[in-house]
C-alpha cells in the first residue's frame, strides 16, 4: 500500500501571527532597548567619574639647576582632565531626563549624549597626545616651577596608565549609546503617569444628551389646552395617576370602604395641621 504524496494545494497554510502578539513583542523589545540604554548610560557615567579620580600619568622628574627635586609624581585625572567630572555628572543628569522625556526630547537628549561622549573622548585623547602638558599643574605644585617650557626641562618622561585609554573608550561608548537612542527613540514606551486624564465615553454622553433633549419635547407634546398640561406634568412627577384629559381621578376606595387617601392631599392636610386619617 503506497502512501500518496500530498499536493501543494492540500497543504494547510500556517495561520498568520496575531497582530496583538506581534505588537506585544515589539513593545517588549522597545522596552528592553530603553532599559539597556539607560543602564548603559549610568554605567558609563559612573566609570567616567571613577576614572577622574585615578592616576593617569607618572611624571619622572630630572635634577636640574632650577629644580633639585628628583622623583616620580602621580598625576590624577583631576589634573590631566579637569572637565571629566562635570561631564560624568552631566551624563547622569541626562540619563534621568531621558527616562521621563517624550519623543521629541528623546531626540534632543540623544544628540546631547553624542556630544557628551565626543567631549569625554576628546579630553582623554588630548591628554594622551601630550602627557607633559597634562602633568604640568601637578609638577608646578610640587616644584614651584611654572611655564610650559620650564616644566619640560625638568620632566624627563610622562608615562600614561590605562585610565586615559579607558576614558577614551568610555567616550566612544557614550557616542554609541546616543546613536542607539537616536535610532530607537520613537519606539520607546512612554513613561507611566501618576495622574491620568479621565476619558469620557462619547457614546454614553451622546445618549444622555439625546435623552435630555427628548424629555422636554415629550412633556410639551403631552400638554393639553389651558392648564391641563401643567397639572398632568405635576401629577406625573408626584407619581399620582393621570387620566387622558390631564386631570387626576378620584382615589379608589380601600378594602374597608373608606376612600384611599391621595399622597399629595395627605401632605397638604399635614402642612395645615389637620389629621388626614380622621
Amino acid at each position: 500500500m503506497t502512501s500518496e504524496t500530498p499536493r501543494p494545494d492540500d497543504v494547510t497554510p500556517a495561520a498568520p501571527e496575531d497582530t496583538d502578539t506581534r505588537l506585544e513583542r515589539a513593545t517588549d523589545r522597545a522596552k528592553r532597548v530603553k532599559y539597556l540604554s539607560l543602564l548603559g548610560l549610568v554605567v558609563l557615567s559612573a566609570l567616567s567619574l571613577l576614572a577622574w579620580t585615578q592616576t593617569w600619568f607618572t611624571a619622572q622628574l630630572s635634577q636640574t639647576q632650577n629644580s633639585p627635586v628628583v622623583g616620580i609624581i602621580d598625576v590624577s585625572g583631576e589634573v590631566a582632565a579637569p572637565a571629566l567630572s562635570a561631564l560624568a555628572l552631566a551624563g547622569l543628569a541626562l540619563t534621568a531626563a531621558l527616562a521621563i522625556a517624550g519623543v521629541l526630547f528623546r531626540y534632543i537628549l540623544a544628540v546631547l549624549n553624542i556630544l557628551l561622549g565626543v567631549c569625554i573622548a576628546l579630553s582623554a585623547f588630548l591628554a594622551l597626545q601630550d602627557g607633559v602638558r597634562a602633568s604640568e599643574p601637578a609638577v608646578t605644585q610640587v616644584t614651584g616651577i611654572a611655564g610650559h617650557e620650564s616644566v619640560r626641562t625638568i620632566v624627563s618622561s610622562a608615562i600614561p596608565t590605562a585610565w586615559p585609554i579607558i576614558t577614551l573608550v568610555l567616550g566612544i561608548g557614550f557616542v554609541l549609546v546616543g546613536a542607539l537612542v537616536l535610532a530607537t527613540a520613537r519606539r520607546w514606551p512612554s513613561s507611566s503617569k501618576r495622574y491620568r486624564t479621565v476619558a469620557v465615553n462619547t457614546a454614553d454622553a451622546a445618549t444622555d444628551a439625546s435623552s435630555a433633549a427628548d424629555g422636554p419635547s415629550a412633556d410639551v407634546g403631552s400638554r393639553g389646552p389651558g392648564s391641563h398640561g401643567h397639572s398632568a406634568s405635576a401629577a406625573s412627577s408626584t407619581g399620582a395617576p393621570v387620566s387622558t384629559d390631564g386631570t387626576t381621578p378620584e382615589a379608589p376606595a380601600s378594602a374597608d370602604g373608606n376612600p384611599r387617601m391621595d399622597p399629595v392631599d395627605s401632605w397638604d392636610e399635614l402642612t395645615r395641621g389637620d389629621d388626614p386619617t380622621r
